[in-house]
This record gives structure tokens, C-alpha cells and sequence, in this order.
């Protein structure tokens, strides 16, 4: 009886002494993944979340097993939603389901920043650079930006002379996502092909908007070739995808610029831009052969500080940049009319950087994508 009782006895302290053991385990375990700014914590800030877009992206991001952490901010309520709800998801990466999380709290430590620009005009789209710049430079000024929206031509060179007021010159690590255009591209020439869309890409070269983003379908991978007829309709369906829902949401005669998501169809530029960040985690954990389409400062067109085109990254950004592919004459024509608008674009996201909180005075068209508002200084004139 006597040794049941101590037999029973060392079992119970061995049992304890495990569960102890387990227990400390599991904290230590819970702790190092939640840690904020470790080394191998890759953070990942989505800034304009509670867009239909934002939405969408987070929801692909949150898939992604290279994050260890996804912050969401924006400057309505529609967010704190989007936190609980995707912090329900049970995946390896992180989301905090606080309702009082602010863009200080977003961005520290952020190695990878997802900035989604929404506005009916570029004033208040440069507003929210303004707004959102300061703070990147402060509690992450290393991240690597992607830059959504609608006036990328302008946004960006905006984008860089804001960093370069504070002195830095981080030309390798700023990017305007393109990856809407190419994934509408790949879409339609898998269509066209009868293949998985999975294996097709089609590279964007040239801009950022409608008019200026030329998809390479003469590149299309795996090599493929169209026939005039049938690149006049990819063409077309590129061109008009835009335009038919614009018009649905505006209604007829409406201008498209009075709408405040990035893009007509924010599904597609949700998924795309998660694409885009996915590539940027691949880069930064130093996989090789990333190589994805941006809009970045380049000299890779004499005349132009900005282009669209291939890039090979890398974790510190940019590390080649791949120069324009030989293209079809056709593709060459379509570079050669987008050049001089994306020249425009540049220019006026150049010129105001100083007026981007200006909301009053008169209207103007950029491009015919954006429109912006100045009191004195005279851009491009509707009248």
C-alpha cells in the first residue's frame, strides 16, 4: 500500500513538472512570434484598409506565410471591422483586433508599407501623402513603399520629393504598383490562350493609369502570338474595362474621377497589389529571380525621371533594373503616345509637392485618370 502511494505520488510530480515545462513552452513559443521589430519579424503596414480595395488585400495578405505581422490602419471606422474579422482567420500571420491602433502604432517597425491612395481628385490624394509620409519616415523609414492608387504617375514623384525634403533618397525601395494592369493582362491572354492563368504573365511597361500603362502581350510568358485581330481585342478589353464600370458607378455622363476607390474593379487591385507585396516578402528574405513590372525613378527613357518596367529585386529594394524589353512596333507606337503624358504627370507631381493640401480654386485634368484643385498655379487647363 505504502509503495502504491509513493509510486502514485512521482507520477503526480512528474506529471506537474511536464505540464510545467509545456506551459513554459508554449509562452515562450507565443512570445517570440508576437515580438514587434525582432529581426526576423517581417511586418508588413497596410495603410487604406477600409477601402473596398484595402479590404481585399488585407484578405490575400493574411494568407501569406512570409508575414509574420499585418497592421491595418485607415482613417475611418470601416477598419476596426476588418481587424476582428480578419484576426479570426487562423493563419500563421498576425492581426491585432484593436479598435485604437494608430498610424504610429501601424508603421513601427514596418519592413514593407502597402500605402492605398483613395480620393476623387490628386489634391486629396496628396493630402494623404502628405499626411502618411511623415510617419513612414519616423517609425520605419527603411520599409519598402508600394504606392496604390489611381494618379501613380504623379504620386510617386510626389512620393520621392517628400523624402528627399527630409534628405533621404531611398530610389530603390519606393514603388508604384502596376501589377492591376498586368494582372487584367494575364487574365484576358489566359482567356484568349485556353490555358491556366496561373502560368501566363504579361510585363507593363510606360505608367500607371489607363492611358499610359502599356501591357506587352508580344512578351506574353509562355510565348504565345495573337493575331492583329486578337490584340485588338485584348487591347480593347484593357481599354474598356476601366470605362463600363465607371460608368455603371457614376452614371451616364459622369466623370469617372468622382469616385474615391483607387480602381473600378478593387477585387482585382486588392488581389494584384497583395501579389505585388508577396514579391517584396520574397525579396526581402533574399529569394532569387524576383522580378516583377513597377513605376520607379529611372533614367531608362532619355526625358523621363519615372518608368514603368521589369525589375529584379532584392532585400534592399532594387537590385537591376532589366531595361525595356524589345517590344512589337505596334507596342512601340503605344510607348511613344504614353510618354508625353506620363511626362505631365511627372511634372505636376513634381511642381506640387508645396500645394498638396490646397483643396480650393479651380479644376484640372491630369491625363484625363485624375483631376486636382490650385488657387494660383495654372497646370493643365480644362477650358
Amino acid at each position: 500500500m505504502a509503495a502504491a502511494r509513493y509510486t502514485s505520488q512521482r507520477c503526480l510530480e512528474r506529471s506537474s513538472s511536464l505540464l510545467a515545462a509545456a506551459a513554459t513552452v508554449t509562452v515562450r513559443s507565443y512570445s517570440s512570434c508576437s515580438t514587434v521589430g525582432s529581426a526576423s519579424n517581417l511586418k508588413v503596414a497596410l495603410i487604406g484598409a477600409g477601402s473596398e480595395a484595402g479590404k481585399n488585400m488585407a484578405l490575400c495578405l493574411k494568407q501569406c506565410s512570409l508575414i509574420d505581422e499585418l497592421a491595418l490602419h485607415d482613417l475611418g471606422s470601416a477598419v476596426n471591422r476588418v481587424r476582428k474579422d480578419l484576426s479570426r482567420c487562423n493563419t500563421t500571420c498576425m492581426v491585432s483586433d484593436r479598435d485604437d491602433v494608430s498610424l504610429d502604432n501601424t508603421l513601427l517597425n514596418a519592413k514593407i508599407v502597402a500605402l492605398i491612395v483613395s480620393g476623387s481628385n490628386l489634391s486629396q490624394e496628396a493630402s494623404e501623402i502628405e499626411r502618411v509620409v511623415p510617419k513612414i519616415l519616423q517609425y520605419c523609414p527603411k520599409a519598402f513603399v508600394a504606392l496604390v492608387a489611381r494618379s501613380v504617375n504623379s504620386l510617386l514623384p510626389m512620393l520621392f520629393e517628400r523624402y528627399k525634403r527630409d534628405g533621404r533618397f531611398e530610389n530603390d525601395r519606393l514603388f508604384g504598383v502596376l501589377n492591376y494592369f498586368s494582372t487584367q493582362a494575364s487574365s484576358f491572354a489566359a482567356q484568349r490562350l485556353g490555358i491556366d492563368p496561373n502560368s501566363v504573365n504579361v510585363p507593363i511597361v510606360g505608367g500607371g493609369c489607363p492611358k499610359t500603362a502599356v501591357p506587352l502581350f508580344s512578351l506574353t510568358t509562355p510565348a504565345a502570338t495573337f493575331s492583329p485581330e486578337e490584340l485588338y481585342r485584348l487591347r480593347n478589353a484593357m481599354k474598356r474595362a476601366d470605362e463600363k464600370v465607371a460608368a455603371e458607378k457614376c452614371g451616364e455622363g459622369a466623370s469617372s474621377s468622382t469616385t474615391t476607390e483607387p480602381y473600378s474593379w478593387p477585387m482585382c487591385a486588392g488581389f494584384a497589389a497583395a501579389k505585388f507585396c508577396v514579391s517584396l516578402c520574397k525579396a526581402m528574405k533574399d529569394e532569387a529571380g524576383v522580378v516583377e513590372c513597377a513605376f520607379v525613378r529611372s533614367c531608362l527613357i532619355p526625358g523621363l525621371n519615372y518608368c514603368g518596367a521589369p525589375l529584379r529585386l532584392g532585400p534592399n529594394g532594387i537590385q537591376r533594373h532589366l531595361g525595356l524589353p524589345k517590344v512589337s512596333a505596334d507596342e512601340c507606337r503605344q510607348l511613344e503616345e504614353a510618354i508625353p503624358l506620363i511626362r505631365r504627370d511627372i511634372k505636376v507631381g513634381e511642381e506640387s509637392m508645396e500645394l498638396a493640401c490646397m483643396t480650393q480654386g479651380r479644376r484640372y485634368q491630369l491625363c484625363s485618370c485624375t483631376t486636382i484643385r490650385h488657387d494660383e498655379v495654372i497646370l493643365i487647363s480644362l477650358a
